[in-house]
């Protein structure tokens, strides 16, 4: 359910600033320190995927961040940029009709449905929100604690 706006900075936490196409940080401030090491997590890049999005670079890389919703009263006016696969009656195609932001659990379920069309098998979906769970198209899932916020 990340916005695309954090598109490279999930790429860059994941992987490396490098994989984002951003510049090295070597140090970042945290809580008024200075000289913090900035270590990236170095996990392994995701399998490529086209994930559909109308704006295809830079998101084929296997993240599916949650597209900007339109304003019809911007001049001009922007529309949706949801996918095609999101615009079926179970998953976002109100939202997309009247240009307004998909609600978290069919926009997560849909993207899971498309996922599993293209030949995978979600096997595990881990969250720790009840809405990164429900609609299905995983074959387990696994709630996870977190004392910080609770989405109802």
């Amino acid at each position: 359910g990340r916005g695309d706006a954090q598109h490279q900075a999930t790429i860059a936490n994941l992987q490396d600033d490098a994989a984002a196409g951003l510049p090295n940080i070597s140090d970042v401030d945290l809580s008024g320190k200075t000289d913090v090491p900035e270590i990236d997590a170095g996990y392994p890049a995701s399998t490529p995927i086209d994930t559909g999005h109308p704006l295809a670079a830079p998101y084929t890389d296997g993240l599916f961040t949650k597209p900007a919703t339109g304003n019809p009263t911007a001049i001009p006016p922007t529309l949706n940029q949801y996918p095609d696969y999101l615009n079926k009656p179970e998953f976002c195609a109100s939202a997309i009709a009247n240009n307004t932001s998909c609600a978290t659990i069919p926009y997560k379920s849909g993207t899971r449905a498309y996922i599993e069309s293209q030949s995978y098998d979600i096997v595990a979906n881990f969250g720790d929100q009840f809405s990164d769970l429900l609609g299905g198209y995983a074959d387990k899932t696994f709630k996870l604690p977190n004392p910080n916020y609770y989405l109802p």
